[in-house]
């Protein structure tokens, strides 16, 4: 009797709009959940407290019920006569636009219909609300009918964004790379430009040295030599070099 009270509350509950979580989330521990992994790569029995952590097996009937709800296995859009509901055009060789377009003008006389019984007999209004529901009821079916259309076409267009965006990726990406590689070319250039301008001022100025007791005294070394003796890095060596060389441009010019 206890089980069967059980049963029929837990029926209850899964038959509500918005069910409280069952019971057995508890259940749901690392600690239990690595019980189970263990028992099932040894083959051992699983435990009966266990048993809410495995999944319950693929459903084998062509529909099943959840929250109260009739759900088909195979997301089928069923048919009206299924449904129990009038089914108020023909049931093949029909055309969808112009169907829609007789039953949305039913509808509008069906509710001038509603319209005039409320103000000449309002007790009578019922039936004339359950035919624009049964118009509305029929215009969703057609409509619904173009779903699996619908859902190709939504793909497609998803996938063609997906493409121009990967495709604009690629472009920006191929452009940094060619922008960095003329950035690259033109340091290089530029380097090149400046150690052939050292070397310049190297062979044509007077290398300073250190005078010797038995040779004749050199003169001391200018401000240019004595930068270039002090340790810097090659740019900056450069650097100054083409400073240099722009103030004796000047001088000359």
């Amino acid at each position: 009797m206890a089980d069967a009270n059980a049963n029929a509350n837990s029926q209850q509950t899964l038959d509500t709009a918005f069910p409280p979580p069952p019971d057995y989330f508890r259940q749901f521990t690392t600690a239990n959940l690595d019980k189970l992994n263990d028992c099932q790569q040894s083959d051992a029995p699983i435990p009966p407290e266990l048993t809410c952590l495995v999944p319950p097996p693929l459903p084998t009937d062509p529909e099943y019920f959840m929250f109260g709800r009739r759900w088909l296995i195979n997301d089928l859009l069923p048919s009206l006569a299924e449904q129990d509901v009038e089914q108020l055009y023909p049931e093949e060789g029909y055309n969808r636009m112009q169907e829609l377009t007789r039953l949305n003008d039913r509808l509008v006389f069906k509710f001038l219909d509603l319209v005039e019984t409320l103000a000449v007999s309002p007790e009578g209004f019922a039936k004339h609300v359950e035919a624009i529901r049964l118009t509305l009821v029929n215009m969703h079916h057609l409509i619904n009918e173009y779903r699996p259309y619908q859902a190709r076409q939504t793909l497609g267009l998803i996938l063609e964004d997906q493409i121009q965006r990967r495709c604009q990726s690629a472009e920006d990406i191929n452009s940094g790379c060619a922008k960095l590689q003329s950035d690259l070319n033109q340091t290089r250039q530029s380097t090149a430009d400046k150690i052939e301008q050292v070397q310049k001022v190297l062979t044509t100025d007077t290398v300073w040295k250190a005078p010797s007791p038995t040779g004749p005294t050199s003169p001391p070394p200018s401000t240019l030599q004595q930068k270039l003796m002090a340790p810097a890095s090659l740019l900056d060596l450069a650097h100054m070099v083409e400073q240099e060389y722009e103030t004796k441009q000047e001088i000359s010019g």
